[in-house]
């Protein structure tokens, strides 16, 4: 996707118009920072399992340097 504009958005993401898209990410009931730490954890969640890693989440959640102990 060279454009991230809502109409290139919209069939990407199984839309019809644009408009309708528009319509549900400005009049949404969510509230944002629900949706910031459901990324995050889906994020780190992911970086575990392409790194096989274990995730440690207390760093990424209090933003915390891991080499400053």
């Amino acid at each position: 996707m060279k454009r991230k504009s809502l109409p290139v958005i919209a069939p990407h993401v199984g839309v019809e118009s644009h408009q309708s898209l528009h319509h549900f990410l400005t009049q949404s009931p969510w509230l944002v920072s629900g949706l910031q730490a459901h990324r995050l954890q889906r994020t780190l969640e992911w970086l575990a399992i392409s790194h096989n890693t274990i995730p440690d989440y207390s760093c990424a959640l209090y933003r915390v340097d891991p080499s400053r102990g």
